[in-house]
């Protein structure tokens, strides 16, 4: 026999087993745990390592090579990519952004998608890594089966005072020490030097596998094949973990504390997770496998992974619970969810009947237990706890827990399918079936029935929802038929005021205006009743789906949950009522994993929960265990084309012309639910707006114009969170070659070249032109000229020789020898003139003195004359046509002087005028208008002197040969009676020092 020592220590460990082997299947829980396997892309099913890099990457590793994880899409390496092994073993990345991939045989590398390895010709002496880890400094310390060695650019020492030891695992703390597990135990190195902790003499000689630190205390947890340690570095307080106190499995394969201080724990046997609130359990499938886990770890977004030897597995939170067949809800098809004032929730199904919820138990209520029918679509209980339940074969009640018919009850049999079932404050049960509805009222204490058809020529509806409003009204919602408002015993038909049709509505609901909510298979319909207004919340406004089955607002009248074929919708009705659409959309990725609900099969509980009835089981929604992702979406280029090829682009990359068709490829990296990542992006230098949000990573622009632009590209995340700073990429495309100032350059001079050659061939043509008509013309002008001139010559030999047969008549011998010898010597000088364009002043004052002094003789000394030179003229030098003052003094003598009583006097000044030399020829004759009326009068008074005429053409040739103007001016001179007394005859000949 046992004494009472004995059986004590016996019963308390009778009851440790008890407890270890019942606490999980008590309280295990089934939460949503999001797998990537082979299907998803994963190559491998072994996951021993995990890292996330800096630009927000999942980076996994296994037996089968290593795997790059943006959230959609897996991109794998393999030896055939140039990694040292498959088999990889650890991860981590450098201060480069590089990432280091430790394998059984080596070192990996990978820098902008290029492998290189380091092995032992880099020093590595044993190539089987096992563990990396990083300090402050950026140094990479080696975990191997023979040693602990530290990687600095590619060098590799190792450090020797660990000797050969086979390391399992590394720890960078918070403090300055480098914890190293190891098979024989764990040590702290500071300085390249290994240090004694106190307080680790628990796990001295035990083979440690893995280690993490607290983020909020600090402490170190300590993984080992015989439970865990955790240590209080402050106070070397020492927490043992093991089977007497919770572990499922001793044999610790990973640790991970989370952000919040909760330490997560991976062994073969499953998931736990210890806390200030003891520890929990968690199943991550039902096969072996899934819960075989090697690795632990949070990203960014407080998401833990979990690495397991069935792939790879993403847990959120505890925001969504799933009960199904494994936590004694027997089927998975849920439908209408209640519960009674006890808290307890009813829960009817398709084939197990109701089930009531219980502390934690889910007790059942079926057709075994008397139940009409194991399909309960219904469900209500009353005031006085009674739960009335619809079911495919009539109305069955619970009451104490005891299942007893209707008919039992009030005497009235009702076999016909339930599809609604409600109490009104008439304390009338209302029932809706096939064609029609009814209700069954206790008058005196007798139970009466009344059925009713609904006002409609549709054939086969059914009534699917009854619900009273503020008022006392009740509604009806039809599948088929639409909706009805039953009114002093009368049913009427609501027409809504909106252009779709509304045929089926399968569950109501009121806020506190008396608003009326509708689930409808074309959204959520929301309805006035007392303005008339009616509107469709859609899936355009963000809706899960339009096919809407169950609808519940929340008891603070603040939100709406709409039940879908696509998940659940939760729309905030305090903004709706502003018309402003607030929807967040819950589905599979979210841990919904009911994904459709069924009608009625929405509630909220006593404590906030809302309960969902889906076709894939119950799912519990806290509110309070929901993680809000406040983290940016990680965005990144990931790739850029230039027409139809992949390319290689650095940021400020300057493009050719022709390359002028670009894509650009990105990521946005938000792990929490990846399918709700949305991008916007703007082309700056081309786009005036941002893009609309869109789903799609890519943009593509095409035959962009030169010019410098700046490609920028937001993301946000699972909760609509934009990212404050867009990534950018700069770039800019030349100008065509004929485009360029340069090309332009010499395209305006090579034509302005052009222009100006065959203006001058042309102006060179038309000037050889005009100067060979001008050539022509001056010859021609010449021989006028010359002719002219041959013309002046005889008619001053005539007018000469009239003068010497004058003396001779008058028998004045010896004057007309005089006149004859000056005469002659005046022909002699005209001659030597006759070929000369010019002559000199002086050899044509000459022949002009000769002219004087023979007309002189002809008129008896009739005048006198005085020739003046100006001083600033060279009278040797200077030219002047010849033969041009002569006309004019001729004119002076014959028409001004001779005619005038007594003599006269001829005065020829010549002088520098501007840039003329001007000639004045004064006479003080009778003037021209004297001279006119006395040729009037004379015989021959019209006849015209040929010398001026000649002397006119002359000037005109002149002009034209020389291209000069020659101008006369001709002026009658009066005394200061304005009586005549002379001419004076201005000549202006261009004159050119």
């Amino acid at each position: 026999m046992l004494d009472n020592s004995h059986k004590c220590k016996w019963l308390s460990l009778k009851l440790s087993m008890f407890l270890f082997f019942i606490i999980p299947s008590m309280y295990a829980q089934q939460y949503y745990f999001k797998n990537y396997s082979a299907e998803n892309g994963l190559p491998f099913v072994q996951i021993y390592s995990l890292c996330q890099d800096s630009k927000g990457y999942l980076w996994s590793g296994g037996y089968g090579g290593l795997s790059k994880f943006n959230g959609k899409e897996f991109k794998n390496y393999t030896p055939k990519n140039g990694l040292a092994n498959h088999f990889v073993t650890a991860i981590i990345e450098d201060n480069q952004h590089q990432i280091i991939v430790g394998t059984i045989d080596g070192i990996s590398v990978i820098s902008n998608e290029k492998i290189k390895i380091i092995g032992k010709t880099n020093g590595l002496k044993n190539t089987t890594i096992t563990s990396f880890a990083k300090d402050k400094s950026g140094k990479i310390y080696i975990g191997t089966n023979g040693g602990l060695y530290q990687l600095d650019n590619d060098k590799v020492s190792e450090i020797h005072s660990l000797g050969s030891k086979q390391i399992t695992c590394i720890l960078t703390g918070s403090k300055e020490c480098l914890w190293i597990g190891t098979t024989e135990g764990l040590f702290c190195l500071k300085n390249n030097q290994l240090q004694f902790q106190e307080g680790l003499n628990s796990i001295e000689n035990k083979e440690i596998t893995c280690l993490s630190e607290n983020p909020k205390t600090n402490e170190i947890a300590i993984g080992t094949k015989k439970g865990i340690t955790i240590i209080n570095l402050k106070n070397q307080h020492l927490i043992n973990l093991n089977s007497n106190n919770g572990l499922l499995d001793e044999h610790i394969l990973s640790l991970q504390y989370s952000p919040e201080g909760e330490l997560w724990i991976g062994t073969k046997s499953g998931l736990m997770n210890y806390s200030e609130n003891g520890m929990s359990y968690f199943t991550i499938r039902d096969e072996n496998n899934s819960n075989h886990i090697r690795s632990l770890l949070f990203d960014i977004e407080n998401n833990l992974w979990i690495g397991t030897h069935s792939g790879l597995y993403k847990y959120r939170d505890k925001g969504f619970t799933v009960y199904g067949k494994n936590e004694g809800l027997g089927s998975a098809f849920i439908y209408q969810i209640t519960d009674d004032k006890q808290g307890n929730l009813w829960i009817g199904s398709e084939h197990n009947g109701i089930f009531k919820y219980e502390n934690g138990i889910f007790k059942n209520f079926s057709e075994k237990n008397g139940l009409a029918d194991n399909q309960a679509q219904s469900a209500f209980v009353s005031e006085d706890g009674i739960v009335y339940v619809g079911t495919e074969k009539g109305i069955s009640i619970i009451e104490n827990n005891q299942i007893i018919s209707l008919k039992q009850k009030t005497g009235i049999e009702i076999n016909t399918p339930i599809y609604a079932i409600y109490i009104d404050k008439k304390n009338r049960l209302w029932y809706g079936t096939k064609n029609g509805l009814g209700y069954v009222q206790k008058v005196n204490n007798t139970y009466t029935e009344i059925k009713m058809k609904l006002p409609t020529s549709v054939l086969n509806y059914e009534v699917w929802s009854i619900k009273e409003d503020l008022k006392g009204n009740l509604w009806i919602g039809t599948y088929l038929s639409g909706l009805y408002k039953y009114v002093n015993e009368t049913i009427i038909p609501i027409e809504l005021p909106i252009s779709q049709k509304i045929e089926s509505v399968l569950d109501i609901e009121f806020d506190s205006r008396n608003n009326l909510y509708a689930a409808t298979l074309s959204g959520v319909l929301k309805y006035e009743p007392t303005s008339n207004k009616a509107q469709l919340v859609t899936e355009q406004e963000g809706l899960s789906s339009d096919l809407v089955y169950s609808v519940k607002i929340t008891k603070d009248y603040k939100t709406i949950w709409a039940g879908t074929n696509q998940g659940v919708s939760k729309i905030n009705l305090e903004k709706l009522n502003s018309s402003i659409f607030d929807i967040t959309r819950y589905n599979k990725s979210d841990g919904f994993e009911g994904v459709e609900c069924n009608t009625h099969g929405i509630f909220e509980d006593q404590k906030g929960n809302v309960w969902f009835g889906t076709v894939n089981g119950l799912v519990k929604y806290t509110p309070q265990n929901f993680k809000r992702n406040e983290q940016f979406s990680a965005t990144n280029f990931t790739g850029f084309k230039l027409g139809y090829q992949d390319t290689i682009l650095k940021s400020g990359v300057k493009l050719p012309y022709y390359l002028n068709t670009i894509s650009f490829n990105y990521d946005g990296i938000s792990f929490t639910n990846p399918d709700k990542v949305r991008y916007s992006y703007k082309l700056e230098g081309y786009d005036k707006t941002w893009s609309p949000n869109t789903e799609l990573n890519f943009a593509k622009y095409n035959n962009l114009p030169a010019g410098k632009y700046s490609f920028k590209v937001k993301s946000c995340n699972s909760e609509g969170l934009w990212n404050i700073e867009p990534i950018e990429f700069n770039f800019e495309i030349a100008s065509a070659f004929y485009k360029t100032w340069w090309f332009i350059s010499i395209l305006f001079f090579t034509a302005l070249a052009g222009v100006l050659l065959i203006f001058k061939l042309r102006f060179d043509q038309l000037s050889k032109k005009e100067k060979e008509k001008f050539e022509q013309q001056v010859e021609v002008s010449k021989a006028e000229l010359k002719a002219l001139r041959a013309q002046m010559n005889p008619h001053f030999v005539f007018n000469s020789l009239n003068s010497i047969q004058h003396y001779i008549l008058n028998s004045k011998g010896e004057e007309a020898v005089k006149y004859l010898s000056k005469f002659a010597k005046l022909i002699r000088t005209i001659l030597n003139n006759s070929d000369k364009p010019t002559v000199t002043i002086n050899e044509d004052l000459q022949s002009l003195k000769l002219y004087l002094e023979l007309e002189k003789m002809r008129f008896d000394n009739k005048f006198d004359y005085t020739i003046l030179i100006s001083d600033d003229l060279d009278g040797d030098y200077d030219e002047i046509p010849p033969m041009l003052i002569q006309p004019y003094i001729e004119n002076s003598i014959l028409h001004g002087i001779n005619p005038k009583e007594g003599n006269g006097h001829i005065d020829i000044q010549i002088s520098t005028f501007n840039k003329y030399i001007k000639i004045s020829i004064i006479d003080d004759g009778i003037g021209r208008e004297k001279s006119k009326a006395m040729k009037s009068i004379k015989p021959n008074g019209n006849h015209k002197s040929m010398a001026m005429k000649i002397t006119k053409d002359r000037l005109k040739i002149l002009n034209t040969i020389n291209e000069s103007t020659l101008n006369v001016y001709v002026s009658d001179l009066y005394d200061e009676q304005k009586k005549p007394i002379g001419t004076q005859v201005d000549l202006y000949i261009p004159y050119i020092k």
